[in-house]
């Protein structure tokens, strides 16, 4: 069996990528329901780019198969929304959990002035 690998969403998408797919949003729910129509050619090389850039670096597609092409969209729309998830749970998190410190200083005169009795009376060290 394969090993599964898991694809880390915590990273920062290229604006123009990211604005390129909110978008076209359409092409990718049409491809959930196997609906493909009237892709151009730049359309489809475009959505080759963002996949390799974004999410599987050195991505190919046949882009002249239509099967093929709506596999990509399909497989790429997936990885658009986890990454949208990932980015909402992390705003989440940050927002909900505020971080927690727990730590007791003495007051630091008291310290200062008992440090410096104990190293007077400990004498020089050989």
């Amino acid at each position: 069996m394969p090993e599964t690998k898991y694809i880390n969403y915590q990273f920062q998408m290229k604006p123009d990528n990211k604005a390129f797919l909110e978008a076209n949003a359409i092409h990718g729910r049409n491809a959930r329901n196997d609906y493909f129509r009237n892709l151009g050619w730049e359309t489809r090389q475009r959505f080759e780019q963002i996949m390799s850039e974004e999410f599987r670096p050195g991505y190919r597609a046949d882009l002249g198969c239509d099967r093929c092409a709506l596999e990509m969209i399909k497989i790429l729309y997936t990885h658009f929304e986890e990454w949208k998830n990932a980015q909402t749970k992390e705003a989440v998190v940050l927002e909900t959990e505020p971080l927690k410190v727990a730590a007791n200083f003495p007051s630091n005169k008291v310290t200062h002035e008992r440090s410096k009795k104990e190293k007077e009376t400990e004498g020089p060290k050989n």
